[in-house]
């Protein structure tokens, strides 16, 4: 398919679809199940890279269908304890259950929805959650605690954020988000898993910020999943505002991921994210996409720059300077090559061209540049990200790109030193073939580390 034409289709059917509320019905959205599952990080005295133990047998147990995320990704007995299952328990990590028996009497509708593009379809199932599976019990201490997390919220946690020096911006993050917050347990739960990760990363030594941030992780996901899968134009602009703020989230979750000291593992539950978060953008805006009443319309749309001008985002001319990338270095071995796959990648560069181009025309300010870097993922093909999970080098070497963008935001919290990380983990486990290609994103870390 021709780049252009297909920029211009997308940008007619996310900035111009007429497609009214009523005509789409309450269809539910078809999203993978790990769409908005981020990653458990491992107990403190567990080392990532630890060799397992030979010699000991493992007990034969009846595999769990219904038993939490975690124990069946380990492939372990999961005694299906609510809240927390013991094995969770133990290593102090989050508990989540995605695979849930369905209650007598429930039926789950299901139907797909596609983005503009139908590389950017996300399509698969989600489960319907039971909303008081690890709901925390009422107490003195929860009151106090959930109070502290929303004071942490309106005076320093939510400031942080992009284009929080707008007053219109800021009024909304500090009045309205709390206000509605109290109507819609997603919303709260997200402000405060938010909060609890802020104080963890400037607090290193409150391991009590730790076990709350996993803890309102797991809520915020679960009651997301519930009002996704009850989507409707009465709760359209709650969800696209919890989606944004799980998106911020990604990104300071993908600071704790381990990374190998030898090969490059993708951030595939990142990706997964911001995939899935841009999908729920994607289907709230058929109800506030053009209402001014909107919130998340106030918040997103409405600010600079405009994230839904497809045809500007991946306009051919953005990626000029780095039509290099598409050619091939002596010594590769022969690549898989479609029509596709040369669209996504054509897609990728335009994207973060248009970054480059953004900072040298200096029209935009570093909260602008920010947003940029914060759409990128999520604007991505599909394809694309499947390249990068297959680890195809000419793939990590467009991502590479990208990351060393997020070096120079390494003084904001959520950011932290995922540029610098993740570059020099994909520079190590490409070939010398690769070197020439490197060399920019190298610089740039070296260039703010200097």
């Amino acid at each position: 398919m021709d780049i252009t034409k297909r920029d211009q289709q997308d940008s007619k059917d996310a900035g111009t679809d007429s497609t009214s509320a009523a005509e789409v019905g309450v269809a539910r959205i078809k999203i993978t199940d790990d769409m908005f599952v981020g990653w458990s990080p491992p107990p403190p005295n567990e080392q990532p890279n630890e060799k397992k133990i030979k010699g000991i047998p493992r007990l034969s147990h009846k595999k769990s269908k219904t038993g939490c995320q975690r124990c069946r990704a380990r492939r372990v007995k999961c005694d299906e304890g609510k809240p927390i299952c013991g094995g969770c328990s133990r290593h102090n990590v989050t508990c989540f259950y995605d695979h849930l028996a369905k209650p007598e009497g429930k039926h789950t509708d299901e139907s797909e929805v596609s983005s503009p593009s139908s590389s950017r379809s996300v399509p698969s199932r989600i489960s319907y959650p039971d909303s008081n599976t690890i709901a925390p019990a009422e107490s003195k201490e929860r009151r106090l605690l959930e109070l502290r997390l929303m004071h942490q919220w309106t005076l320093n946690t939510c400031l942080t954020f992009p284009l929080s020096a707008d007053p219109s911006v800021r009024d909304i993050n500090t009045t309205i988000l709390p206000k509605l917050s109290l109507e819609n347990e997603a919303l709260l739960y997200c402000i405060f898993f938010l909060s609890a990760l802020h104080l963890m990363k400037t607090e290193p030594a409150n391991l009590e910020a730790r076990e709350n941030y996993l803890h309102y992780y797991s809520l915020t996901i679960t009651a997301h999943r519930v009002d996704v899968n009850a989507l409707s134009h009465s709760n359209a602009d709650v969800v696209c505002l919890t989606a944004a703020l799980i998106r911020l989230g990604s990104f300071a979750i993908l600071q704790e991921r381990s990374i190998p000291p030898y090969g490059y593992e993708p951030p595939r539950q990142w990706m997964s994210m911001n995939q899935g978060t841009t999908t729920i953008h994607r289907e709230t805006w058929k109800w506030i996409g053009n209402d001014p009443n909107s919130i998340a319309y106030r918040s997103i749309v409405q600010k600079s720059p405009n994230m839904t001008d497809f045809a500007a985002l991946f306009a051919p001319a953005n990626r000029e300077h780095l039509l290099h990338l598409l050619s091939s270095p002596l010594g590769i071995p022969p690549e898989p090559w479609t029509p596709e796959i040369e669209e996504a990648y054509c897609q990728a560069l335009s994207f973060i061209g248009a970054i480059q181009l953004a900072i040298d025309a200096g029209i935009e300010g570093s909260a602008e540049i920010l947003r940029r870097c914060l759409a990128f993922p999520g604007h991505m093909p599909k394809l694309f990200f499947d390249m990068v999970g297959e680890r195809r080098p000419r793939a990590l070497v467009v991502l590479a790109h990208y990351f060393a963008y997020l070096v120079r935001f390494r003084e904001i919290w959520w950011i932290g030193e995922v540029g610098m990380r993740e570059v020099r983990a994909i520079a190590g486990a490409l070939g010398p073939e690769w070197v020439d290609s490197m060399r920019w994103p190298l610089g740039e870390v070296e260039r703010v580390y200097a």
